[in-house]
């Protein structure tokens, strides 16, 4: 999705500056995520988890698992203290989390992978 602290006009001078601000762009990603009527949604370059996402899906009926990405690397985009991470969203009357599992890969880039168990 983009993480909030990564969307800089510099980066994508074709957009509207208005339209990477993070407040109008959150709203936005909701809308459209549940315009699809998902039962599963997975987002990645989450910012506002704890702050945010999690409550306004919450009240759209979904669960959630969250891994923040960890500060170990500096890169010449998201600098040394990443924001964001993985996010796995899930109907709470469909879906019941058994186990999940947090992968943090040893690689420059601080990346990581989020695993779910859930039970239909």
């Amino acid at each position: 999705i983009l993480a909030g602290t990564l969307a800089k006009p510099h980066f994508f001078p074709y957009v509207e500056p208005k339209k990477l601000e993070w407040k109008t762009r959150r709203k936005l990603i909701i809308a459209n995520a549940l315009e699809y009527n998902p039962d599963i949604l997975c987002l990645e370059e989450l910012n506002d988890y704890w702050v945010y996402f999690k409550d306004k899906f919450r009240e759209r009926g979904y669960n959630s698992v969250y891994l923040k990405r960890p500060s170990r690397h500096e890169s010449n985009r998201s600098g040394l203290e990443k924001t964001d991470g993985c996010g796995i969203f899930f109907r709470e009357a469909k879906y019941k989390l058994e186990d999940h599992k947090e992968i943090i890969y040893s690689d420059v880039h601080d990346r990581i992978a989020l695993i779910v168990l859930l039970r239909n």
